[in-house]
């Protein structure tokens, strides 16, 4: 994550991570040898302004170091994040009393076909307990849709046609503008099922720090403010055991949508041949090369490289089509997230390598339309849908928001009339 910070000018100057953990080696170091020289306490401060003046360089890190020597014997008890953020460290009872657990549901395939991914219990949730918390972030019903030309020309007019795949996850009420997303681990997972089948439902949060007060101004109001400050919990209403999914009672908005989209459903042209990348991923269990029958036009390769500069210091070997790069720097950090740094490329061969117990390849690799390179030995290849070609993205795809409690959206909200 610091890399993200390093590669943009506007935040060089931003204290990170490794500037506090560099300022707590110099005061440690400067507190031993104070203690090994036996230097008195009357002599710190002339001690600590030569170290200072002398020996650190970086403008960041003197801003992190009090210049007042009895300001850094205090920092050296309890480290320089905690010493700049007074309020950062709590007590168990505190983080009891204002804090949520975040980690008693995880996802995993749902138990409903074809629902997709489902959030799981991880241990038992008795009846009435918090299963998780979320904030959300409000939006704006009205800046939901989605719009196409239908024609080629620029005259043609454009029109919506359909909504945006959020407003899946998003709660709200069919008579308000005011849409909330929540944004807290793993809910968004969180299925539906109807009345007594639902073992989870909604309440607004009991944490102090949801904004109750938002809930008497308008929903135009509450849109106008970019932050985030209404916090909703997910209360079990009765036992749910250690790996039952979890669900919620989307509404009887939802319900009826849902029947009626149901009802009139029709394929679009060329579904009976449309297959998605995970499809023919989860099938085959490896990459084809481009001797072999090639993918839909639907989908295409990736290559995951490490992060930039690892090819000046890569190894260069010589194969049967040229040369090729190796990778041979094994330090994970180079790789930071395997996908983000993946390239379109072809598979030119593929072989199972016994030690890495996992299928290995050669590949070209097109890291931009002007730069393309050879590279073997390569262990993370993805097979990915194209953009917008996924069923999510079809425009009779289903599209409704998740219906709240009755009485949880105040009549100040309500700024759509029936």
């Amino acid at each position: 994550m610091e890399d993200y910070f390093d590669e943009k000018p506007e935040y060089h100057n931003m204290t990170k991570l490794n500037d506090f953990l560099l300022a707590d080696n110099i005061v440690q170091s400067f507190m031993r040898r104070v203690e090994e020289q036996q230097i008195e306490v009357d002599g710190m401060q002339d001690f600590w302004d030569f170290e200072r003046s002398e020996f650190i360089q970086s403008k960041t890190i003197l801003e992190l170091l009090p210049a007042d020597v009895q300001e850094v014997k205090r920092l050296s008890t309890m480290g320089t994040a905690s010493y700049h953020l007074p309020g950062s460290r709590r007590s168990t009872d505190w983080l009891l009393e204002n804090g949520r657990c975040l980690d008693l549901i995880e996802i995993r395939p749902s138990t409903i076909p074809g629902a997709g991914r489902g959030a799981f219990a991880r241990r038992i949730i008795n009846k009435d307990e918090v299963v998780s918390t979320s904030p959300v972030l409000q939006h704006n019903r009205e800046f939901m849709g989605m719009y196409m030309r239908r024609g080629e020309s620029e005259d043609d007019p454009i029109e919506e046609v359909t909504k945006q795949l959020i407003l899946n996850y998003m709660f709200g009420h069919k008579n308000s503008n005011l849409l909330l997303w929540p944004i807290a681990p793993a809910v968004n997972a969180i299925n539906h099922k109807s009345g007594e089948s639902a073992n989870a439902k909604i309440r607004w949060s009991s944490l102090p720090f949801h904004k109750k007060e938002w809930l008497n101004q308008t929903g135009k109001e509450v849109l106008s403010i970019f932050q985030s400050g209404l916090i909703i919990d997910y209360v079990a209403t009765r036992d749910i055991e250690v790996g039952e999914e979890v669900f919620i009672d989307y509404g009887p908005d939802f319900d009826a949508a849902w029947t009626n989209y149901a009802a009139n459903w029709k394929p679009v042209s060329g579904a009976e041949d449309y297959k998605s990348s995970w499809q023919i991923a989860s099938a085959e269990k490896k990459i084809r090369t481009r001797d072999e029958e090639p993918y839909p036009d639907n989908m295409f390769v990736l290559c995951s490289v490490p992060q930039h500069g690892w090819r000046e210091n890569a190894a260069v070997v010589d194969t049967w089509y040229g040369a090729a790069l190796v990778w041979i720097n094994n330090d994970p950090d180079m790789y930071f997230q395997a996908f983000e740094y993946a390239q379109p490329c072809d598979i030119l061969e593929r072989w199972w390598d016994k030690e890495a117990d996992d299928w290995l390849y050669t590949a070209q690799v097109h890291a931009t339309e002007d730069d393309a390179f050879f590279m073997t030995e390569i262990q993370f290849v993805y097979l990915v849908d194209s953009q917008y070609t996924i069923d999510d993205f079809l425009e009779n795809t289903f599209r409704h928001e998740i219906g709240l409690l009755d009485g949880m959206y105040p009549d100040t909200w309500m700024d759509i009339k029936d």
